[in-house]
């Protein structure tokens, strides 16, 4: 484990291979979309597979089987593989159809539960794989195997639902890779690796556990509200206005209306309590005084454009202060200015939304996130696992208190 990261005490191997012709004596093969599969997050669900791309993703069935498998493309992206809530394995997905197995059902046990959950962003990649294409793509999940068992009914879904809305310190980039705190320098540019990402050891799936809601990700390394993070610090050219109303990321860049996916492809298949908004520290590199009211409309688009969405939701703007690091911050003068500059920016617009189910909190960690501390940093100076537990911790109050929930004690994620 390196910067935090929790790893199970156990391991199990996942034997990947391609589907065979016909299925062997034993096996069943379960469609995607069999109401015995719990999907969370935005999914669109087919009658051939069921298609996903954003991170934290998950599939959920309880099964009596002594082994299962996902058959899925899986877009090169990554995967932790967690059997009665213990991660068992990670797993590496590649591109093409395959059958990865794990073993299910401890012997003498009724049944297990098992989760796929997505660790990887919609598109990211180490630098020569992006040199050759080889970004991660959306998973295509076509089915799950069963050998001697069956799916059964799956434990209902939390109650609660939270939506996080953010750029790469939402999505968890980096937050398994080696310390690299301070302002990130080319040769961390050329280290970056998918592997390093885990979404679920993120400041927002540990807010959801704390308060014990579901959750959905929709968040993009190098996104901004209005502008994207420069010399092509994004692996798109749309912004979070442009990506949040598309179930699938890769909708955005996709020819005419960006809907050639068959299947349930609405936002109404998941609907959040609460909206959390953490977003603008791309926007930054390209902000400057006389540009002030320019990022300000931009995030009172966003957040009009939430609404139209999200009518229901209450939505909740998080920012940070000056005393605790955010990403790629060098010193803290520079951790001052930008905090200060985006809580002026989402202050004024949250105040011309005109919307009393609009908030607006200031998190500050305590203990802060140090740029001293190496063990707070991952990979091209964004938060390890332990920076994003500090941040969630300071997190867990506010949306509790916006969303009408009790503050569990303690809130701690470490």
């Amino acid at each position: 484990a390196r910067n935090g990261c929790r790893l199970a005490s156990g391991s199990a191997v996942v034997r990947a291979r391609r589907p065979r012709s016909s299925l062997e004596s034993g096996i069943l093969l379960i469609a995607a979309d069999d109401c015995r599969l719990q999907f969370s997050g935005r999914v669109v669900i087919g009658e051939s597979c069921a298609r996903f791309d954003w991170p934290a993703t998950r599939v959920v069935f309880s099964t009596t089987a002594s082994r299962v498998a996902v058959r899925m493309d899986a877009g090169r992206n990554y995967f932790n593989v967690v059997v009665n809530g213990r991660r068992v394995a990670v797993l590496k997905g590649s591109q093409g159809v395959m059958d990865y197995w794990i073993d299910a059902c401890p012997v003498g046990a009724p049944r297990a539960v098992v989760e796929f959950q997505k660790r990887t962003e919609a598109r990211i990649s180490t630098p020569l794989q992006a040199f050759f294409g080889g970004v991660t793509k959306p998973v295509m999940l076509h089915g799950v195997l069963v050998e001697n068992g069956d799916l059964v009914d799956t434990p209902a879904a939390p109650m609660r639902s939270i939506e996080f809305i953010g750029d790469s310190e939402t999505a968890g980039f980096g937050n398994c890779g080696p310390s690299e705190p301070g302002t990130p320098g080319w040769k961390a540019c050329f280290t970056v690796n998918p592997a390093d990402q885990d979404a679920f050891q993120a400041w927002p799936a540990c807010v959801a556990e704390k308060l014990q809601a579901d959750l959905s990700i929709i968040a993009w390394s190098g996104m901004g509200v209005l502008w994207n993070a420069p010399m092509g610090g994004c692996t798109t050219r749309h912004t979070m206005i442009d990506v949040y109303g598309h179930v699938l990321a890769c909708e955005a860049d996709a020819p005419g209306d960006g809907r050639e996916s068959p299947g349930v492809s609405t936002l109404d298949a998941w609907i959040p309590d609460i909206i959390v908004l953490y977003i603008g520290g791309n926007d930054w590199y390209s902000f400057s005084e006389a540009r002030e009211g320019e990022l300000s409309a931009a995030c009172r688009e966003l957040l009009l454009r939430i609404r139209s969405l999200r009518p229901q939701a209450t939505i909740l703007v998080l920012c940070a202060s000056g005393e605790s690091f955010c990403a790629c911050m060098g010193s803290r003068e520079e951790q001052m200015r930008f905090a200060a500059d985006m809580e002026r920016c989402w202050r004024r617009a949250v105040a011309e939304a005109s919307d009393a189910r609009i908030h607006l909190e200031i998190v500050l960690p305590s203990p802060i996130i140090d740029v001293t501390d190496p063990s707070d940093w991952g990979q091209m100076a964004h938060w390890s696992a332990q920076g994003h537990a500090k941040w969630a911790r300071a997190a867990i109050p506010l949306v509790a208190k916006h969303a009408g929930w009790p503050v569990p004690m303690p809130a701690s994620c470490l």
